[in-house]
C-alpha cells in the first residue's frame, strides 16, 4: 500500500513561520506536489514512531510554550477505505480524545474533508509534528526525510523560502 505526503506541507510551514507573500507556496494550489512513500518504508515508519515516542514534549510545548518558539504544528495520519494521507492541523489543542485542529491541506486522497475543517487526530494516529525556535525546525521527523530526499535543486528552493533551518 503507498501512503500520501502532501510535500505542501512541508512548505505550509514555511508560510506559517514568516509572514505570507505572494511567492509562496500555498497548500491547495492546483500544483500541490504530492510525494507518496511504501507503507513499508523502513526510514519514514521509523520517523512516524519517534515523532509519537516525543509527544510529551510537544505536548509540553504546547502547554507551555517556550518564548523563543514562534510556531508549532502536528502532522496526522488519515484513513478511508484503507487508503492513507497524512496532513497537517495548526491550531491545536490537547483533548481526551487526541489533538483538535484545523486542516492546514487539501487532502489529495481522502474524501469528505477540506483545508480549514476543524478535525481531530487520535493520539495514535499521529504521524509528525513540529516547532520552530529561534528560527531552527524542533522535531519535524518525517519533515527532515521528505527534505533529504528532495533534489538538491528543490531542496536550495525551500531552504531559501522557508524562513526556518533544518540543522543535522
Amino acid at each position: 500500500m503507498k501512503t500520501a505526503v502532501v510535500l505542501t506541507s512541508v512548505l505550509v510551514l514555511a508560510a506559517c513561520a514568516r509572514e505570507p507573500d505572494a511567492a509562496q507556496p500555498r497548500a491547495g494550489d492546483a500544483s500541490d506536489p504530492v510525494v507518496s512513500f511504501a507503507s513499508d518504508d523502513a526510514e519514514m515508519n521509523r520517523a512516524m514512531e519517534r515523532a509519537r515516542l516525543s509527544l510529551d514534549e510537544f505536548d509540553s510545548r504546547i502547554r507551555q510554550p517556550p518564548s523563543r518558539q514562534q510556531d508549532i504544528g502536528l502532522k496526522g495520519r488519515f484513513e478511508q477505505h484503507g487508503t492513507v494521507e497524512h496532513m497537517w492541523i495548526s491550531e491545536v489543542r490537547i483533548a481526551s480524545d487526541g489533538y483538535h485542529g484545523i486542516l492546514q491541506n487539501e487532502p489529495q486522497i481522502v474524501t469528505g474533508l477540506k483545508m480549514g475543517d476543524a478535525v481531530v487526530v487520535p493520539r495514535d494516529r499521529v504521524s509528525d509534528w513540529y516547532a520552530i525556535e529561534e528560527g531552527h525546525l524542533v522535531a519535524g521527523y518525517t519533515m527532515r526525510i521528505v527534505h533529504d530526499r528532495m533534489s538538491a535543486e528543490e531542496r536550495q528552493q525551500f531552504d531559501a523560502s522557508a524562513g526556518f533551518t533544518i540543522d543535522d
